[in-house]
């Protein structure tokens, strides 16, 4: 192609763009993890709903999904609806509330319809290192080769798999990041079209004469090397950030976006029109509250306003605009919890309006439930016989007619580490398949699966960690054992916390499918996965958490209240912030000093509530020693090496 224009090198210089590929397993299922786009040749059952909702989403202007927990909401939408939308030349938009539902939608807009090309040219450049013959050929060629690639070889998810991007533009930038699936990913699945990609990147580099000639020499076939060097230079990251520039308004509002998006961007593509899909929408109740929450300083908390004021933008998206009743070309679907429907009262115009439609998704019928724990191990070279199929459906199945797909991929994970993993390289020509004698023997049966499936992950830690981990998990349940939402920095700081020993164990958790853990516009929320893990998370708090153990649970929450209650002005002494904090508590909190992060402030105000409630002389000389360690942590000096000594 031609050289970029002088100056655009400097300018793309200060782009600083941070962003990973997703990682994709090379197994036959996604455990306790949500389906994504590039799984969509592994998602099986679900015929009927997908096609129900993807018409009924592309009908309606305002469309709500609403299911039980693990009903697998999510992984619908990710592998089979929104693909299936955007087959029909519709863009769509996911997205979670997140920590401002208002800035979510922006931040994700302008993310997922302009993909940085830098994300662009590495999707690009992994189709290059697959097949390096495809360097001169035209992209016809390219999908014809990708459409080669069995669904087991994890190289075509691999190639289909979306980036994370932790930094969208400059990095005084205020844009954040989140996950964005570029155009050439859409391509090589078939939901975008050669001349749809086209206008796209046409449009992409219409700000200068570059563009002017970008149709004629792509449709006279060019070849992938080529493209990849336009997507890689800096004039591509260049005209990206004069996109972000023009396309985002400093006053931001659905109605004003959008128009001022449809105006610059959209209406110079003709049948333009977007799909707003806002998952786990029951956040828009469960975060943004007044109500109080005991340890959460008020400025953590996510601002309740918000909520009034995403419905008041949402009522104003959704209604005709200007003199001619102009309706831009967008839909909005809100996807929630079965328990959440009735709080949309409060919503009454919304809730009630003629052109909003409802989809109920059920779980699993029994035959789909086949199809999900049959269809993707076929795929990768091995089966179940009948009896342990039979065995796996009567232990899972509801009301004799449902299955929950999450407790699905939860026991089809562990035959797959069991058996499959092995049956798959299985040199004969005859599909192997599980014997049902052996599968009991190693298992011990479904039920002992899910039974021992957090416990399993729990004692892989030592005992100290598991206690911090099971710490940590009980503030992810509520009251009345619901999964609760949490501020990552609520969950892991604190007084005599180490942070940096919970974030390593929230990783692990993570990593597990224990929690889920997501960037929202500066911030990070993490909640339990799923609902089945509920009882047996608490079945090992009670084998775990004893009377001392919870006393110095108590004792933890006891100091950090201290603190967060009365804040850091000057004016209250220490003494004050003690008075709460009993001999008991300072007791379990030394018979758990190692387990405590401490801090010069921390250890002064156990010092007060030990005079104040009165302390062994033993107790006193630990208290002073740790201290002293404390002080001597923290001393950068010789003369602060005196003032401890």
């Amino acid at each position: 192609m031609r050289a970029p224009p002088e100056g655009y090198g400097a300018r793309a210089e200060k782009l600083k763009l941070e962003y990973t590929r997703a990682t994709v397993g090379e197994e036959p299922y996604k455990g306790t993890d949500s389906y994504q786009f590039e799984d969509s040749p592994l998602f099986f059952g679900r015929v009927r709903e997908e096609r129900e909702m993807a018409s009924l989403f592309l009908k309606g202007q305002l469309c709500i999904l609403h299911a039980q927990s693990g009903a697998g909401k999510t992984s619908i939408l990710n592998a089979r609806v929104i693909p299936r939308i955007e087959e029909t030349g519709i863009h769509t938009v996911r997205l979670t509330p997140q920590s401002d539902p208002l800035e979510a939608v922006r931040v994700a807009s302008i993310l997922q319809l302009i993909p940085p090309p830098e994300c662009e040219a590495d999707a690009i450049a992994a189709m290059l290192e697959f097949d390096p013959d495809l360097a001169d050929q035209p992209l016809e060629a390219v999908l014809e080769r990708f459409d080669a690639i069995e669904s087991e070889n994890p190289a075509r998810r691999n190639l289909l798999a979306a980036f994370e991007v932790s930094k969208l533009s400059f990095d005084e930038y205020r844009h954040r990041g989140g996950r964005t699936t570029p155009f050439f990913c859409k391509l090589l699945a078939g939901t975008m079209d050669i001349r749809a990609y086209w206008r796209h990147f046409r449009m992409f580099f219409s700000l200068d004469e570059i563009g002017q000639g970008i149709e004629d020499d792509l449709w006279k076939g060019a070849t992938l090397r080529e493209i990849h060097t336009l997507m890689d230079s800096p004039h591509a990251r260049a005209a990206h950030r004069e996109w972000i520039e023009i396309l985002d308004l400093p006053e931001f509002g659905f109605v004003q976006f959008f128009k001022h998006f449809c105006e610059k961007w959209a209406d110079h593509q003709a049948g333009y029109a977007l799909c707003l899909v806002i998952d786990q929408f029951e956040q828009i109740f469960t975060l943004y509250t007044d109500d109080a929450q005991p340890g959460v300083a008020e400025e953590d908390k996510p601002d309740w306003r918000l909520r009034p004021s995403f419905f008041d933008e949402l009522r104003r998206l959704l209604k005709p605009i200007g003199p001619h009743g102009t309706v831009l070309p967008i839909s909005v679907v809100l996807s929630m919890r079965d328990e959440y429907i009735g709080q949309l009262a409060a919503v009454p115009d919304i809730a009630s309006k003629r052109q909003t439609s409802r989809y109920r998704l059920d779980y699993l019928t029994i035959n789909d439930a086949r199809a999900a724990i049959q269809n993707p191990a076929e795929a990768f070279g091995y089966s179940y016989g009948d009896e342990i199929y039979g065995e796996v459906i009567n232990a899972l199945k509801k009301e004799d007619r449902f299955v929950e797909p999450a407790h699905i991929q939860i026991v089809c994970d562990k035959i797959w580490q069991l058996f499959g993993a092995e049956l798959t390289h299985h040199p004969g020509k005859s599909i192997p398949q599980i014997s049902y004698d052996d599968f009991m023997k190693k298992t011990g049966g479904t039920v002992r699966i899910q039974q021992e499936y957090f416990k399993e992950i729990l004692d892989t830690f030592e005992r100290a960690d598991q206690l911090e981990i099971l710490d940590m998990l009980s503030d992810l349940l509520t009251q009345s054992s619901k999964r609760n939402v949490v501020e990552y920095s609520t969950l892991v700081g604190g007084a005599l916390r180490d942070a940096s020993k919970r974030a390593a164990l929230i990783l692990d958790m993570q990593a597990s499918g224990i929690v889920r853990q997501e960037a929202r516009m500066g911030s990070q929320f993490v909640e339990i996965a799923h609902e089945f893990l509920i009882d047996p998370l608490q079945s090992e708090i009670v084998h775990h958490v004893n009377p001392s153990e919870k006393l110095f649970r108590f004792a933890q929450r006891s100091v950090a209240n201290a603190f967060a209650t009365r804040g850091d002005k000057a004016d209250v002494d220490l003494a004050q912030r003690a008075e709460n904090l009993t001999r008991n508590a300072v007791v379990a909190l030394l018979e758990n000093a190692d387990r405590c992060h401490w801090t010069p402030e921390v250890v002064d105000l156990v010092i007060h509530a030990a005079i104040q409630k009165g302390l062994s002389v033993e107790g006193f000389q630990k208290l002073f020693s740790i201290r002293q360690a404390t002080l001597r942590r923290g001393s950068k000096t010789d003369e602060d090496q005196e003032d401890v000594a």
